[in-house]
């Protein structure tokens, strides 16, 4: 901290206690509910927590009061102490009547923000030098919580009379800063990530909940939002490699592969056809194909600088290492995410003997990054065992804590039976939606061969099950 904070620091914790110790009723309430003792420094200290106490007991402060209260110290036996405290004493009684009280209260939140974060970089200093296994990570995580503290406390809200600002929701600015998902049934309704809510993706192990990261980041890509990808279980490379299949339709190797299609008549659906020997508009094995995909992002232009994929070891990684990183993208390459990919929070650093616990903390930890940093945040996670055996799988079947959850903004599954793996169909429910009707499913295409987690939807209708998937899948699945 710099000689000017320093006196700035000094300034306004002379003029807070000279409040708390004569300031009026109401001035005194507001300063109590903002500051703890524990922030103060010296002898600024004791005289707060005094004047804390009384104003505590008897709603009101001190004034001449708080010399009583300080008596065993002004008449002690160490009469250096005591000759300090009356210096300051005499000093905070001098100043009561000159004191602008708007001013001191205005200046708070600064002072509890650098006082703060003062006092994590000496508990972080201390827990260094105890040369614990874990100190760095401990000293990490002090020093995040410390500079991550909003004065949102000081901002009083908007209130109703306020037009220009209650009704900010009648404007569409907030619906346009939703990312779409190229998904018709779901940007209708304004399912997709938005700033400052958390999207889970629940699914089967091995079952496109990656494949759904790479789509929605790409669809966030196409809209020039900057997307931030974190891998707990696949490679950079490997993640990599499936956005380009993603991008520009290439499978892995040459062949050609069969697709559903679905057919509609009226926007309804009416059948699901089998199209025979689909290509996908290259392969990555093919020769010159470094050379073509260098071409093919000069193209794009500065649409290919918005994405990020970063991977970190599983099992590894905690939300101070997650606000860590973030403010290094920020500090070093100026890169601030729209939209937040982790692939996926049940691979973060857990006790295992808490789990569960752990697990919804780490939710509401992560949802307070979205609402912090004005970002979108999506992550999947793992369905139960049950949602093995299961043909229509919920929110309830979330794995390990349900807590997750109820931090979410909306909930999405994904369900597929084996007739449907096999004939590249799944199906999509919104399950959870804080501002949208949820209880909405969508059928979807897919060709994970070329990189697309859907070709076609249509939006589910008792036909499906009636129809289709009591006879027409089943008998289109054993000629696949």
């Amino acid at each position: 901290m710099n000689i000017g904070q320093e006196r700035f620091s000094t300034f306004v914790q002379h003029n807070i206690v000279v409040l708390l110790c004569f300031g009026k009723k109401k001035q005194a309430e507001v300063l109590r509910g903002l500051v703890a003792a524990d922030l103060f420094e010296g002898v600024y200290r004791e005289i707060a927590a005094s004047a804390i106490d009384f104003i505590d007991k008897y709603h009101r402060t001190p004034k001449k009061h708080i010399s009583d209260l300080l008596e065993p110290i002004l008449t002690g036996k160490d009469s250096r102490k005591a000759r300090v405290y009356k210096k300051i004493l005499n000093q905070i009684h001098a100043s009561r009547k000159s004191i602008d009280a708007d001013y001191v209260i205005s200046e708070v939140h600064e002072f509890v923000a650098q006082q703060e974060l003062k006092r994590s970089v000496y508990e972080a200093a201390r827990i260094l030098q105890s040369g614990a296994s874990d100190a760095s990570e401990q000293a990490v995580e002090v020093l995040s919580k410390g500079a991550s503290l909003k004065p949102t406390v000081f901002d009083p809200g908007v209130f109703l009379a306020d037009t220009k600002r209650s009704l900010r929701f009648l404007k569409k600015e907030w619906k346009e800063k939703t990312l779409r998902t190229g998904i018709p049934e779901l940007d209708n309704r304004f399912l997709g990530p938005s700033p400052g809510t958390i999207q889970y993706f629940i699914g089967l192990p091995g079952r496109g909940k990656t494949w759904w990261c790479i789509h929605l980041g790409k669809e966030a890509i196409i809209q020039r939002a900057k997307v931030c990808h974190v891998s707990l279980e696949i490679s950079e490379e490997r993640m990599l490699q499936r956005y380009f299949q993603s991008f520009f339709n290439l499978s892995k190797r040459e062949g050609a592969t069969p697709e559903a299609v679905l057919k509609f008549e009226d926007d309804r659906l009416i059948a699901i056809k089998k199209k025979r020997n689909v290509r996908a508009r290259g392969s990555l094995d093919q020769r010159g194909m470094r050379k073509k995909l260098i071409k093919k992002i000069g193209k794009w232009g500065t649409k290919m600088e918005n994405l990020v994929v970063k991977q970190f070891p599983m099992g590894q990684l905690t939300i101070p290492m997650l606000r860590s990183y973030l403010d290094l993208l920020e500090s070093t390459c100026n890169f601030v995410p729209d939209l937040f990919i982790l692939d996926y929070i049940d691979l973060m650093k857990l006790n295992p003997h808490y789990l569960r616990v752990e697990l919804g903390e780490i939710g509401k930890d992560l949802r307070g990054i979205a609402v912090e940093r004005n970002f979108a945040v999506v992550t999947p996670t793992q369905s139960s065992r049950r949602g093995v055996e299961k043909t229509f799988i919920t929110e309830i079947d979330v794995a390990e804590d349900f807590s997750k959850i109820a931090t979410a903004d909306t909930v999405i599954t994904y369900s597929q039976t084996k007739e449907e793996e096999r004939l590249g169909l799944a199906r999509l429910h919104v399950s959870k939606s804080r501002d949208e009707g949820a209880n909405i499913s969508v059928l979807i295409t897919q060709n994970y061969n070329r990189g697309q987690f859907i070709i076609q939807s249509a939006e589910m209708r008792s036909i499906y099950w009636d129809t289709f998937y009591s006879s027409s899948l089943e008998r289109l699945a054993r000629k696949w």
